[in-house]
């Protein structure tokens, strides 16, 4: 996930293949004798961060949640549910064309919800349990 890190999703999705295709038995247990669980818990980490990242936290606590920092060109459209973010979000995409669509966010917890994309942030004061659309620009959709 160094790669997604360094928002070189090509690179990223390229040893991510390597390791499925190559270095992992078929119970997807990591192939680097003696058995690594780094490389198991390394590859998740490196799928979901090619979709969201929010380890960057702002001067007021709260964390910012970057949607599709890293997307590969090899997933020019699609969509993932149930990415867990610091701050207690789940955040559910949608994109096409190597672009986000849309997201779906639900906050466990309550607190500041911080957005962004390559092109647009956005923030949003919640509360426990409610559920925040926003388009590609990052607006609000009303349900």
């Amino acid at each position: 996930n160094m790669w997604n890190r360094l928002h070189d999703g090509d690179h990223a999705f390229k040893l991510l293949s390597v390791l499925l295709s190559n270095k992992t038995y078929p119970n997807m247990f990591d192939a680097h004798p003696p058995f690594q669980i780094d490389g198991n818990f390394g590859a998740t980490a490196a799928i979901a961060e090619m979709f969201v990242q929010s380890q960057k936290q702002n001067t007021d606590g709260s964390f910012e949640s970057y949607l599709l920092p890293s997307l590969p060109a090899a997933m020019k459209s699609g969509s993932v549910k149930g990415i867990r973010a610091r701050g207690g979000f789940i955040i559910d995409l949608s994109w096409e064309n190597s672009v986000l669509k849309s997201a779906e966010i639900v906050s466990t917890l309550g607190g500041k919800l911080n957005l962004r994309t390559d092109k647009n942030k956005a923030s949003f004061n919640t509360r426990k349990g409610q559920t925040i659309k926003v388009n590609g620009a990052l607006k609000s959709i009303r349900k």
